[in-house]
């Protein structure tokens, strides 16, 4: 009797596993659309690539705003490609005064499964 109630609990918590996973799917798939992220996290890395190796370009406070291009996942984390608009934003001042050229792409990791969240849609 005993056996059967455990076995029960733990069909119910593996349908219950499945239900929140396929509502984060399907949240994921909305948030893919969207264009204006805000940053969560304390700091997050702006990255030339969609990976957390080398050199980040920058680093963007709590707080601001960016446009994104599209969202792409990769090695299985998602990752934020920015907006062509928000290139120019990025570029470092030279010191001979000349034009700062923009990094060609860049890209924000969205969860981090240290940190947890970084990004969200914009409200």
């Amino acid at each position: 009797m005993e056996e059967a109630a455990a076995s029960e609990d733990f069909a119910l918590s593996i349908f219950g596993l499945q239900e929140e996973m396929q509502t984060m799917r399907k949240q994921e798939s909305v948030e893919d659309e969207e264009q204006w992220w805000i940053v969560l996290h304390a700091k997050v890395a702006v990255r030339p690539a969609p990976t957390t190796e080398g050199k980040p370009l920058c680093v963007l406070p709590q707080g601001s705003v960016v446009r994104a291009a599209k969202v792409e996942r990769v090695s299985g984390v998602r990752w934020l490609a920015l907006h062509s608009d928000e290139l120019p934003k990025l570029a470092k001042p030279r010191r001979d005064g000349a034009a700062p050229a923009p990094p060609p792409h860049a890209c924000m990791m969205i969860e981090s499964a240290t940190a947890g969240r970084l990004l969200m849609v914009a409200p």
